[in-house]
Parts: structure tokens; sequence; C-alpha cells
């Protein structure tokens, strides 16, 4: 299947998708006014529908990246962004996603970094997703922003969970059998953001993933 079909389907799922998820709203409205038995139930299972849709959309966003990777055609636009709302509103998102897990964000009161923002956030949300799906029945997790020296701005994505299973430590980016998460995050940070992604497995269990980047655009020699 070429790049432009797969680019094509994704769009057009999408527009399913966001259909079924506007099916999902109206039927947990629907049934706040009509369902007197469960109503709350109801709505729950809607919830969960328009969670399982979202699941698969980002599936299927992740094949378009990885495709995009692998033939370097993957699109970035770098501008000067202030990290701090952006990973803020990232958070925010991701404690919507799940009550059982404590979600912490530290950072200061601003820093800028010339990055492609949607993708960064993109790239914070599946690590904190990530968390989440090793962690299922919940656990703290840890966003920080610092600025570690002049010119850098660091985010560390840290949980507090299980210690990873062998299956998950042969999945990591620098392993022969990473997936397609490990393989996108990987790319967008070294290699279109021009730095590093480090990754610790802990003695005490959890990993704690550091994005390294630059501020300002590297001089020329």
């Amino acid at each position: 299947m070429s790049q432009n079909l797969l680019h094509d389907s994704v769009r057009e799922l999408d527009l399913a998708f966001a259909r079924a998820r506007l099916a999902a709203a109206r039927l947990a409205r629907l049934a706040i006014h009509e369902a007197t038995a469960r109503p709350q139930r109801v709505a729950l299972m809607a919830r969960v529908v328009e969670l399982r849709t979202e699941q698969v959309r980002h599936a299927l966003q992740e094949i378009t990246d990885a495709a995009a990777c692998q033939a370097d055609s993957l699109q970035l636009d770098a501008e000067r962004v202030n990290l701090v709302p952006l990973i803020a509103r990232t958070v925010t998102a991701a404690r919507a996603r799940s009550a059982a897990h404590q979600i912490r964000f530290g950072a200061p009161q601003g820093l800028t970094a010339l990055v492609d923002g949607q993708r960064l956030a993109q790239v914070v949300q599946d690590l904190i997703l990530q968390a989440i799906r090793r962690n299922p029945r919940g656990c703290w997790i840890y966003v920080d922003l610092r600025r570690p020296l002049a010119g850098l701005a660091r985010i560390e994505v840290r949980d507090y969970g299980r210690h990873l299973s062998h299956r998950e430590r042969e999945r990591l980016p620098d392993e022969p059998r990473t997936d397609r998460s490990w393989f996108v995050i990987k790319h967008i940070v070294a290699l279109l953001h021009h730095r590093n992604l480090a990754i610790e497995s802990l003695a005490e269990g959890g990993l704690r993933v550091t994005i390294t980047l630059p501020t300002h655009r590297p001089s020329r020699a």
C-alpha cells in the first residue's frame, strides 16, 4: 500500500471515528434524559466507546507516522514554543483518561524552545499513555520540565510503577524488537529535534524517560 493511500485511509477513518464519537455523545445525553433506570451506566458505556475509538485512531496515526519515519518523509514545523502551557495541556488531557493514575506536572514559569509543538506534545502524551498501560491498576506519574543548562530544555516522564517484564524490555527503542510507538518517539526526538532520548529502567520499579531539546537554533559554522 502506498503512503498516499495510507494517509487517505487514515483521514477517512478519522471522519468515521469522529461520527462515532458524536453518536456516543448523543447516546449519553439521551440516556440522561430518557433512560431513567440506569442512566449513569449508559453514559459510562458511551464514554468507553469514545475512548476505544480514540485508541484505534491513535494506533492508525502511529502506523502512518512509522511509515513516514521509515521513508524519511515525516514533516515537522519547528517554531518557538512555550513548553510550559503545551505540556500542561497534555498532562491535563492524560488525567481525564484515567482516574486511577496520579499524574503530576512540575515546570518553571516559562521555558521556550525551538520545536514542533504538536509533535512534541504527541511524544509526551505517548510516554504517559505507555506508563498508564504498563500499570493499569494505577500509579504515580511525574512529568517534569526543567532548564538544566543554558540553551537546553529537559522533559522527564517518570512512573512509580512495577518493574518492566522481559518482553517490555525487548521492545525498548535500542532493542532489535522495538515496537511502533517507541520507534516513532525515538525518530521524532533523536533525529528531527537533533537531541537525545534517555531511558532508565529503575531498580525500585518503573521507568524514567528523559528528552533533551535545544531552546534555540544552533549557529552555523
